[in-house]
């Protein structure tokens, strides 16, 4: 079987000068693997945005963001969540997030039909989100 690819694009909206958390945009993302403890899913009180795709051989992946705290927040990561039995059984195999408790956030999650690719944006709260 082959692994799930992923790209990430960072997006600022930058307030004229630069610091660190607009710097840190660029950085690589501290968690891209496996799901841990933190991200479970008994510990998510926001889930959102959803896409799906589906390989030419039948395989289902699907992607949305989720969060400990209610609401769309510095707390946000991307799940990809695949099922390989159409859609009878699930496994999240991937959590892409940024920096753990922030300040960034992660929101809008794509995965491109049949190339198992996912998009996922960046923003840090130092651009006033």
């Amino acid at each position: 079987m082959k692994a799930a690819g992923i790209l990430l694009i960072s997006t600022a909206l930058l307030t004229g000068t630069a610091n660190a958390e607009e710097t840190n945009m660029f950085a690589a993302p501290q968690h891209a693997a496996a799901p841990l403890l933190q991200h479970a899913a008994t510990n998510r009180a926001f889930q959102g945005i959803p896409s799906m795709a589906v390989t030419p051989g039948g395989r289902i992946w699907a992607d949305w963001y989720a969060g400990k705290t209610p609401g769309e927040d510095r707390n946000n990561y991307v799940v990809l969540s695949t099922s390989g039995d159409n859609g009878k059984t699930w496994k999240e195999v991937l959590v892409v997030d940024p920096d753990g408790d922030g300040p960034m956030r992660t929101f809008d999650p794509r995965t491109v039909d049949g190339t198992r690719w996912t998009f996922a944006s960046f923003l840090g709260t130092g651009a006033g989100t």
